[in-house]
């Protein structure tokens, strides 16, 4: 393999039993495009044709047709939609409108109605059960809070059927990849229970060499999640689904990207200096975090004017993110080798940059009532949400 032009290739082998979808994009619609639904409004399921919002929807079919894995992959896919990368934060950008304000990002995620305070595991972890992904187009202040400047991303789940569905995909490829994504789905008591579990698992070795004597390969991927749900038809009226999920990654960054300028005492990181495909650095990046998270959505349809709705939700993020240097003292006088990085200049084989740790739980409740009188809608909520870091 040619070292200037390194890939990784794959290959999978599937299962599946899905029924079939599309991408759609409200702002070109066409005659041949099957009809799409939508809750982007929370008034309930719209047409995206007749939805007055500037929104994009991406469908399952889609992200595995377009080998979309991550929202890091939805750019392809969704005009307007930028990420930008500093370490290993993740920033969303909608119609260039994004960034930090108040610790919080200015376009906000949400997971099945619930916000999610801690996005780095949304971001990198894989679409699995899926049905569509809802790219709001900003500002979106009024019904997703006051982080969604920018807009709002809505990752809507599939539904636990009635009827039985299964799909498993086994990915191998260069670098040592392997991965397993399955997915399994149906009735639990006929016309009553119904339940899914998601399981996703990747791992990868570097793919961005790091020549450094000791120094891990950058970019891998170690990753596992599980996500699991039940549907309960309490009454022909009331619906109540319950979720769960638990996810796990470990791996390196590449947080010092590349070297700037000669160094006098390291004639080996000297030759990778317009080499794009390797970094001398001593002290990768090393995040670890752990996030799990629980939530209840209960709908009673009152009638065919009103229909309450609860969505409550707990969810604890656990992160640590240190340097893996190998602990020696800079001796040469020259101040360590200089990296650039997203954010700037680093010293890149400083002995010891430290641990950061950070824990963060949240508890939100949201009560939404809503009406429809004929051509008239709306809504009316309740939104209560608790941060503890």
């Amino acid at each position: 393999m040619n070292p200037k032009h390194k890939m990784m290739a794959g290959t999978a082998i599937a299962v599946l039993a899905f029924a079939p979808a599309m991408i759609a994009h409200a702002a070109a619609p066409s005659s041949t495009v099957d009809e799409v639904i939508v809750t982007a409004t929370k008034t309930g399921e719209t047409k995206l044709q007749k939805t007055p919002i500037a929104i994009a929807v991406v469908s399952d079919t889609a992200l595995r047709n377009t080998e979309t894995t991550s929202i890091r992959d939805l750019p392809n896919l969704v005009s307007g939609l930028k990420l930008s990368t500093v370490q290993i934060q993740t920033t969303l950008f909608i119609r260039g409108v994004g960034g930090f304000n108040a610790g919080e990002g200015d376009v906000s995620i949400y997971m099945d109605g619930v916000y999610l305070g801690a996005n780095t595991l949304a971001l990198g972890f894989n679409f699995n059960d899926i049905d569509r992904v809802e790219v709001l187009k900003g500002p979106q202040g009024t019904l997703y809070g006051r982080n969604s400047t920018g807009g709002a991303l809505n990752l809507i789940s599939k539904t636990p059927s009635q009827e039985f569905k299964f799909q498993n995909v086994v990915t191998v490829g260069n670098y040592n990849l392997l991965e397993e994504q399955f997915y399994v789905s149906g009735p639990i008591i006929e016309d009553k229970v119904s339940a899914s579990l998601a399981v996703d698992a990747v791992r990868r070795d570097g793919y961005l060499e790091n020549i450094f004597t000791g120094g891990h390969d950058l970019m891998d991927a170690n990753r596992y999640g599980v996500r699991g749900q039940v549907r309960w038809q309490v009454a022909p009226n009331i619906v109540d689904t319950v979720r769960a999920d638990y996810e796990f990654t470990k791996e390196h960054y590449a947080s010092q990207a590349k070297l700037l300028r000669p160094v006098t005492w390291n004639s080996l990181a000297n030759t990778i200096i317009g080499d794009f495909h390797k970094v001398a650095i001593n002290q990768p990046a090393n995040n670890r975090e752990a996030a799990w998270g629980l939530s209840n959505e209960l709908t009673w349809t009152i009638n065919d004017m009103f229909t309450v709705k609860s969505v409550t939700a707990y969810r604890e993020d656990e992160s640590s993110n240190n340097m893996d240097g190998d602990g020696t003292e800079d001796t040469t006088g020259d101040g360590g080798l200089i990296a650039w990085g997203n954010s700037g200049y680093f010293q890149a084989n400083k002995p010891n940059l430290g641990t950061v740790d950070y824990w963060e739980h949240q508890f939100s409740q949201e009560f939404n009532l809503l009406n429809n009188f004929g051509p008239v809608s709306g809504i009316v909520g309740l939104y209560y949400y608790r941060e503890y870091v």
